[in-house]
């Protein structure tokens, strides 16, 4: 069946025509699905692999952050006499001949 053969005035006649155009015509077209899917590619993935990458970062860079500041605390801890790593709270609050004011 050629397309100049088909008789489109019978076609919209039949009353089941009219459910089947309205869905036809409340669904997106092929170059809006694809304009969309083009809008997602260009600019929401690369904010969420940046975010991730950020995230990344953040947590290694924390990681790396927290060791060293171990190991400072353990080496401040052996030149201060105190013993260790941990360092007990004092009342003077680390300052000594220091007079307060009250």
């Amino acid at each position: 069946m050629r397309y100049a053969d088909f008789n489109f005035e019978s076609f919209r006649a039949n009353p089941s025509y009219r459910v089947w155009a309205s869905r036809a015509q409340q669904q997106p077209s092929w170059t809006w699905k694809y304009a969309a899917l083009a809008a997602v590619l260009v600019l929401i993935v690369p904010i969420v692999v940046l975010v991730a990458a950020a995230v990344f970062m953040f947590v290694i860079i924390f990681a790396i952050l927290s060791v060293l500041a171990y190991f400072n605390r353990v080496i401040s801890g052996w030149t201060s006499g105190s013993g260790g790593a941990h360092m007990p709270m004092q009342d003077d609050d680390g300052r000594r001949n220091v007079r307060v004011v009250k």
